[in-house]
């Protein structure tokens, strides 16, 4: 069930145009936020606090997506409004 689960475009309403920020990407709940998107075909910046552990997510399970530019990492942290911002200007 879950496969069948997983092949189904959850989003397919959107088009992906532009890039699909994840905050907390590298945890449990958002490293699967990250994987649909990728399976979807969306592009991916991914934005954490940790640094050292977000680069060996995307080494090792998210590297021929990193190849072809539809994932990128960002050390951000949104816990106020302006650092919230601060990760938007840096992913545009």
């Amino acid at each position: 069930m879950a496969d069948v689960l997983l092949k189904v475009k959850a989003f397919p309403f959107l088009s992906f145009k532009k890039v699909i920020i994840v905050c907390g990407g590298a945890g449990g709940i958002g490293s699967s936020i990250v994987q649909r998107f990728l399976n979807d075909g969306a592009s991916v910046a991914l934005v954490d606090v940790n640094g050292e552990y977000s680069k060996q997510l995307i080494e090792s399970n998210w590297s021929d997506y990193a190849k072809e530019g539809k994932i990128c990492f960002y050390l951000g942290d949104i816990s106020s409004r302006s650092k919230c911002f601060s990760v938007i200007d840096k992913v545009s």
